[in-house]
């Protein structure tokens, strides 16, 4: 049985406050020691104090900012890429040597290259994240297009339909499932490395603010941090479900929750 929107919330709210109590209750009988984690007190009271700063604040925006334009730009070159890929065997056997040498690359391993070329600031960020969140929407592209109904693509062909509005009509309404799964998954893909960059030297950002408090002692300003990443991950997530909901509004699970 499938649960509604407000029982996943109270669901999520409870596993939040049970992985809080067990945070507090760990460093509270020094199962846990208070150099490695703080209780959850302390980082709520930490949290707060950032949500107020505006260093944290414009960090924030940076690190934001560096996801969005990487996750667009993968976007932006994936899906029409992975329409291509998707419907000529020729295409796909032209650059699927490439695709496969390059998918398993670490962006991060190409941090040192991106300085030289890019800098430290939000160019290398963006690149080095698109890069990465590139493949999830490419592969699943590839895969929805492949996925359509042979009998409807034939349909269209019989109305005499040209390639191009097959696609538009047929193909990509067909793959918009595995796109938005992919999207899913690149969106991720991107917050992570682009805080991971931060983490390692990027200029600004979240994880630049939590690397400043690791090399200061305060583990507690370090959750807090790492929390943040976590809300503006669900953040991107919650956008993305309601673009979900615009392009599927045919799909049966959004037309019952519309009734």
């Amino acid at each position: 049985m499938e649960l509604s929107f407000r029982e996943r919330m109270l669901w999520g709210a409870a596993g939040i406050a049970g992985l809080l109590a067990i945070m507090q209750l760990s460093v509270m009988t020094g199962l846990v020691s208070s150099n490695a984690m703080p209780t959850a007190v302390g980082m709520l009271a930490a949290f707060a104090n950032l949500v107020v700063s505006q260093t944290f604040l414009a960090a924030l925006l940076a690190t934001l900012v560096a996801s969005v334009l990487a996750f667009l730009l993968a976007s932006v070159v994936g899906i029409p890429l992975g329409v291509i890929l998707g419907t000529s065997r020729t295409a796909e056997k032209a650059v699927s040597g490439l695709v496969e040498t390059l998918r398993p690359v670490p962006a991060i391993a190409l941090m040192p290259i991106a300085i030289l070329s890019l800098g430290i600031g939000l160019e290398m960020k963006v690149a080095l994240a698109a890069l990465a969140s590139l493949w999830p929407v490419l592969i699943s592209t590839i895969a929805g297009v492949r996925d359509t109904d042979s009998m409807m693509v034939r349909a269209g062909r019989s109305f005499t339909w040209s390639g191009l509005k097959i696609m538009r009509r047929i193909q990509l309404p067909a793959a918009l499932p595995f796109i938005i799964s992919g999207a899913r998954q690149s969106v991720s893909l991107a917050l992570v490395i682009v805080v991971t960059l931060e983490l390692l030297g990027a200029r600004e950002g979240i994880g630049d603010i939590i690397r400043q408090y690791g090399a200061a002692g305060r583990v507690d300003y370090v959750f807090a941090g790492v929390l943040a990443t976590g809300l503006l991950g669900l953040a991107l997530h919650a956008v993305l479900g309601r673009v979900e909901r615009r392009l599927m509004h045919w799909a049966p699970q959004y037309r019952k929750a519309s009734k």
